[in-house]
């Protein structure tokens, strides 16, 4: 009897762990897709300010390695492995975790705040 319960909370946690990882790799494609897109338009508003466009590109592959570390890797966003990496690279982890515990709780990977926060993240006004 008790290996019913064991078997049933086993299968459970297993189908967590399936929905989770569904919500990440969804998450990770669409903070990809927003940070190329938000940093393409700032590149080129920055127009002949070659140092913007350069220090704001710098920062959007700074945002996308901490999106790839908390949602490809496995790293925890507020943990000591991040604690020594770029601001801009804490800032990427910060918002998959968000984005990843927003979707699973809403359901939707569509967020208002989030553009702003990836400007932000960018050095950019979040409007």
């Amino acid at each position: 009897m008790f290996a019913f319960f064991r078997r049933r909370r086993e299968r459970l946690a297993a189908q967590k762990a399936a929905r989770i990882a569904s919500v990440q790799m969804a998450v990770h494609g669409k903070l990809t897709v927003e940070i190329a897109q938000i940093s393409t338009e700032a590149i080129a508003n920055a127009g002949a300010e070659t140092e913007a466009a350069e220090a704001i590109a710098a920062r959007a592959r700074a945002l996308q390695r901490g999106v790839d570390l908390v949602l490809l890797d496995g790293y925890d966003a507020f943990g000591p492995a991040l604690s020594t990496t770029a601001h801009a690279t804490r800032v990427g982890a910060m918002l998959a975790h968000s984005a990843t515990n927003i979707t699973l709780s809403t359901g939707s990977l569509e967020h208002p705040d989030r553009a702003g926060d990836i400007r932000h993240g960018l050095g950019l006004s979040r409007t």
